[in-house]
């Protein structure tokens, strides 16, 4: 019911997915698949539209494509790929632009923050005068340039040298419970750029308390979702800690004071251990 619950009065969709076959009424999944005549199980190949699965969500490789044209009238085209390093999963967008202009990274990087979900901006952004073609005319992804993920690491390291105590506590329980080494922890990226899953999510929550992280302070879901990265959640851990610290002290000075205008107004106790 949570698939159809879009296709609702919506007859363009409907044709699109629904097709009869057999005297029954089928529902086209855009899955390519072909029959095993040995073992007669259906295998699947792929996909017909450019859709994925990444870290648990579906993800449209399409609307990243057209949020990134979008974002800078000098891009003249657009391609969206998923590669793997070290069993994690990154999106990489592939960006060709006008050879005459400049574009910057972090501007493309910014818009697709703002008109996407966390986990479908890409990790890296690859911009290129022009893209490698085949002699059909279309992309040659094979020849498309790596991600570099030694630079990462190599800025990783760089990071972890001015950690904090709070981000130093926050990335070993990151490491334990998404299983992933310190080259691929960026403090910087949002938990789904990191390949959390919801799971992972509560595991990471889970260790927070048990390690008492930020005290007896409770520390709930929604601090993380508001906090999605390791340094923004380190900074807010920090502001609470600030805050507590500064209310407890309040609280101490208000009882030392209550308790020195009692002495001082008890004649019979000149030389209390308060003093």
């Amino acid at each position: 019911m949570g698939v159809f619950a879009g296709y609702r009065n919506r007859e363009d969709l409907n044709q699109k997915v629904l097709i009869k076959y057999d005297g029954l009424m089928c529902y086209r999944t855009g899955d390519f698949g072909r029959l095993n005549p040995k073992s007669g199980q259906l295998e699947f190949l792929g996909r017909f539209d450019h859709q994925i699965k990444l870290r648990g969500q579906r993800i449209e490789l399409d609307e990243i494509e057209l949020v990134i044209l979008r974002s800078n009238s000098y891009i003249s085209n657009c391609l969206i790929t998923e590669v793997t390093n070290h069993s994690n999963d990154y999106l990489v967008a592939y960006i060709e632009r006008n050879p005459n202009y400049s574009i910057n990274e972090s501007e493309i990087r910014i818009f697709c923050q703002e008109h996407l979900s966390s986990f479908m901006v890409p990790s890296f952004f690859i911009i290129l005068d022009k893209f490698p073609l085949l002699p059909s005319g279309k992309i040659d992804r094979h020849r498309l340039p790596k991600p570099d993920f030694m630079n990462i690491s190599k800025n990783n390291e760089q990071l972890y040298i001015q950690l904090t105590s709070t981000e130093q506590k926050l990335c070993n329980i990151f490491k334990d419970a998404l299983a992933i080494s310190s080259s691929s922890l960026n403090i910087e990226a949002t938990f789904t750029e990191l390949g959390a899953t919801s799971l992972n999510i509560v595991k990471v929550l889970g260790l927070i308390r048990q390690q008492q992280v930020i005290g007896c302070h409770p520390v709930d879901l929604k601090i993380l979702f508001d906090n999605p990265s390791i340094r923004q959640l380190a900074k807010k851990f920090d502001s609470l800690l600030t805050t507590h610290q500064t209310i407890d002290k309040g609280i101490y000075m208000t009882i030392f004071n209550l308790l020195k205008n009692i002495l001082k107004s008890d004649s019979d106790v000149p030389n209390s251990i308060f003093w």
